[in-house]
């Protein structure tokens, strides 16, 4: 499955990319307000399905939107605006190899 990026070319979708951003995000936090990896997978996992789910190819855009959708509805709504925060300032929107 293909995916546009910021630039307009296609690239192969790559969960373990998204992964690395959550991760990323997750370690700009305190340490006690951080997401357990395991979770971080999940969002990953769930947005990987959203993504197959439209049988169509999507831009980085959407991939962010579901990725903020996914970590807005966790239970932990103040770090994940954290981590929002991030992918919003310096994560995914700085990210040319997406």
């Amino acid at each position: 499955m293909n995916i546009i990026k910021r630039n307009g070319s296609e690239s192969t979708f790559s969960k373990n990319k998204i992964i690395k951003a959550l991760m990323k995000a997750n370690d700009s936090m305190n340490e006690m307000d951080r997401i357990p990896s395991s979770q971080l997978k999940k969002i990953a996992d769930t947005v990987e399905q959203r993504i197959v789910s439209l049988n169509t190819t999507v831009n980085i855009e959407v991939i962010q939107n579901f990725i903020e959708e996914e970590l807005m509805s966790g239970s932990k709504s103040p770090i994940c605006e954290g981590a929002k925060g991030f992918f919003r300032i310096g994560g995914l929107m700085n990210w040319r190899s997406w």
